[in-house]
């Protein structure tokens, strides 16, 4: 955290701009770092910058509310600075407030179709703003790797309230057509999104995307509360199915060992997953058995890691 605006702007970036030939990494996570002048100057930065590589301004207000009273001007001169960059491959904007501001959020979507790897987590978009993000997606583009945790995919969804729940379904859904559209995704982050809330009905319309999708090898599930039996039989048979996924991660989804035997036996026929993660789920010793024998059968996974609790020991884990 640094003194508030402009100290950023009049007293460090200076400093920065002065080695702006050897810098290829510029990382302000977490610097209180406002819409307007420090906007500015970072693109003002980046534009100049041809050898610049990794650019994360992450837990900086930068595109919100404020940016979106200046009309956007933010979001502008940043999406203009990414767009014809040489070198920028890696973007990271979570927590930036972005999610507030759909005339910001497209015009960094438009900046950003040359960039590899676009990290938007913590940022919750309404409808609009999802489905900017997925038409962004189903277009030409170089994206490859994609962070998308904590945007609110599932928040309503079995609601009380109708208005809350057809918003989440809409949410769901536009995330099922990007999926089964886009051709260029490797890497895809869902966690922490509520996906296995109200029976998994928000789960099963992003597995059926998954399902089509040509070109993902690592998708991240953790933190959704997958742990049910309906959500855990998905996930199964989608494994099951011999996707070209080579890793999945299912940590901290509060799994019983009873649903984690079931996911086990999918891996018994699969043959293309490489790297399994299970860490901090519910998973006990009587597991076990269910474990050795599906990778007694399975000859692909080279990396599952699992933590399992003792029903022996009151909350320890191996």
């Amino acid at each position: 955290m640094l003194p508030p605006s402009p100290f950023f702007s009049s007293s460090i970036m200076p400093i920065i701009t002065a080695n702006i030939a050897t810098i290829t990494s510029l990382e302000l996570v977490n610097c209180d770092l406002k819409a307007g002048v420090d906007v500015d100057v970072i693109s003002k930065f980046v534009k100049k910058n041809k050898s610049l590589e990794i650019l994360n301004l992450s837990k900086n207000e930068l595109l919100g509310i404020d940016d979106k009273r200046n009309k956007s001007s933010g979001a502008k001169k940043l999406s203009k600075a990414m767009k014809y960059h040489p070198e920028l491959a890696y973007v990271n904007l979570a927590s930036t407030g972005v999610g507030e501001n759909n005339e910001g959020l497209k015009l960094l979507l438009d900046g950003g179709k040359s960039i590899n790897i676009l990290i938007i987590d913590g940022n919750t978009f309404d409808e609009e703003g999802l489905e900017m993000v997925t038409n962004f997606l189903q277009k030409k583009n170089e994206t490859t790797e994609l962070g998308m945790d904590s945007i609110g995919i599932g928040i309503g969804e079995g609601d009380s309230s109708k208005a809350k729940s057809k918003n989440s379904t809409a949410k769901s859904k536009l995330m099922k057509e990007c999926l089964e559209r886009n051709t260029t995704l490797e890497q895809l982050s869902l966690s922490s999104n509520d996906l296995g809330n109200a029976k998994g009905r928000v789960l099963s319309t992003v597995m059926s995307g998954l399902k089509s999708s040509v070109s993902l090898v690592y998708v991240d599930l953790s933190s959704n509360d997958i742990r049910r039996m309906p959500s855990i039989k998905l996930v199964a048979k989608y494994l099951a199915s011999n996707p070209s996924l080579v890793g999945l991660d299912l940590s901290n989804n509060f799994m019983p060992a009873k649903s984690a035997s079931v996911l086990m036996q999918s891996l018994k026929t699969n043959t293309t997953l490489q790297q399994l993660y299970l860490r901090n789920n519910r998973i006990s010793d009587k597991s076990v058995p269910g474990f050795t024998d599906a990778l007694h059968n399975n000859t692909t996974l080279r990396k599952v890691l699992v933590s399992i609790v003792l029903s022996y020991a009151c909350g320890c884990s191996v």
